[in-house]
C-alpha cells in the first residue's frame, strides 16, 4: 500500500504545482517574515508547509534601572487546503493550518532575571483567495481564526521553577505574496 501511494505520487509529480511565498508585512522587527512551501496536488487540493522564525533582542538604559531582554519564536506547519478556481486568474481556498511553536522569553536586570521556555501548538481555520498577476506569480489574502496552547516553565531568580500553561484564541489576517516554479 506504502509503495503504490508513493508510486501514484511520483508519478503526478509533474503535475503538481510548488511554489514559494512569503507574508508581506509592513513590519519584519516584530518576528520576521513566515515562508510558505505551496503544493498543489492537484487542482483542487493544496498542502503549504510554512516556516516562521523571529527574534527580538532590547535594551532598555535608563537612570534608574537597565534591563535586557530577548524573545524568540519559531513556527513550523503545514496547511492543507481544498481549492475552487473561481476564473483564469482568481482561485479561493479554505482548510485549516497545523503547527508546532516553540517560544523563549528572557530578562536581565541589574539585580534579578527570569526566563520562559514553552512549546505547544497551534490550530487555524483559514480561508484565502489568489490572484495571479502573472502564470507563475499570485498576490492572496487570507483569514484565520486560530487556537495555541503553550506550556513550559518559567524560571527566575527570586523564585523556584514554575510550569506555564498559556492559551490563546484569535483572528488573523495576512498578505501572501507566491511564485510557482
Amino acid at each position: 500500500m506504502i509503495v503504490i501511494t508513493f508510486f501514484i505520487l511520483v508519478s503526478n509529480a509533474n503535475a503538481m504545482d510548488v511554489g514559494l511565498g512569503i507574508e508581506l508585512k509592513s513590519d519584519y522587527s516584530s518576528y520576521g517574515a513566515t515562508i510558505y512551501v505551496p503544493i498543489d496536488i492537484s487542482p483542487s487540493f493544496r498542502l503549504e508547509p510554512h516556516f516562521a522564525y523571529g527574534n527580538i533582542d532590547g535594551e532598555d538604559v535608563r537612570p534608574t534601572s537597565s534591563s535586557s531582554d530577548s524573545t524568540t519564536l519559531m513556527e513550523l506547519g503545514v496547511g492543507a487546503f481544498g481549492i475552487q478556481q473561481v476564473d483564469p486568474s482568481t482561485k479561493l481556498y479554505f482548510g485549516a493550518r497545523l503547527s508546532y511553536l516553540s517560544f523563549e522569553d528572557s530578562r536581565v536586570y541589574p539585580t534579578s532575571w527570569n526566563s520562559t521556555d514553552e512549546n505547544g501548538f497551534e490550530i487555524a481555520p483559514t480561508v484565502g483567495f489568489e490572484y495571479f498577476l502573472r502564470d507563475n506569480i499570485s498576490l492572496g489574502g487570507e483569514a484565520a481564526w486560530f487556537y495555541a496552547k503553550l506550556e513550559g516553565e518559567e524560571t527566575s531568580s527570586s523564585s523556584p521553577t514554575t510550569e506555564t500553561e498559556y492559551e490563546v484564541t484569535g483572528t488573523d489576517t495576512q498578505v501572501i505574496l507566491r511564485y510557482y516554479f
